[in-house]
């Protein structure tokens, strides 16, 4: 299994650093554990609507909560998660193959070094995770739609 989820993550990761990497695409974002079928389901309609690949990036943060438990250990555990995750999200016959990525941080850092590198057309996210993405720095939605200047659909739970 474990051997499996890495093969998967490196295939997904390398996969996504192709064509992907270098046309801009939509984006769907959420957080590990956050649910996010309607999310990917609306992220796919408009990807499929503006002719544009699609990437979905699931970010995670490397806590520990168990002091003897190792960092790999956690990165397995979490790698783990967002694989089921990401097992489960279906997306219909469309003919759009959304990469997939998994990331380490804060979403909106992750989301950001997208946006930088001129690889995002639109973001999509759900409206748990915008009520949160800038939170850590103290900002709003708002603030954050501002700074990356790049159109973001908030999608209801």
């Amino acid at each position: 299994m474990e051997r499996e989820l890495t093969r998967l993550f490196r295939t997904m990761n390398t996969e996504s650093k192709g064509t992907q990497e270098t046309v801009p695409c939509v984006l769907c974002a959420f957080n590990l554990g956050e649910s996010a079928d309607s999310v990917v389901k609306s992220a796919v309609a408009h990807s499929v609507r503006l002719n544009l690949p699609l990437m979905i990036l699931c970010s995670y943060r490397l806590i520990q909560t168990n002091a003897s438990e190792e960092v790999v250990a956690v990165k397995k555990r979490f790698e783990r998660m967002a694989f089921k995750q990401i097992k489960s999200i279906s997306t219909p016959d469309t003919g759009i193959q959304p990469s997939f990525r998994t990331e380490i941080g804060f979403l909106s850092d992750r989301v950001e070094s997208f946006i930088k590198a001129g690889k995002v057309n639109l973001l999509v996210v759900g409206n748990a995770t915008a009520a949160t993405i800038y939170e850590h720095k103290g900002l709003t939605l708002k603030e954050f739609v501002k700074k990356i200047n790049v159109p973001v659909l908030v999608i209801p739970e």
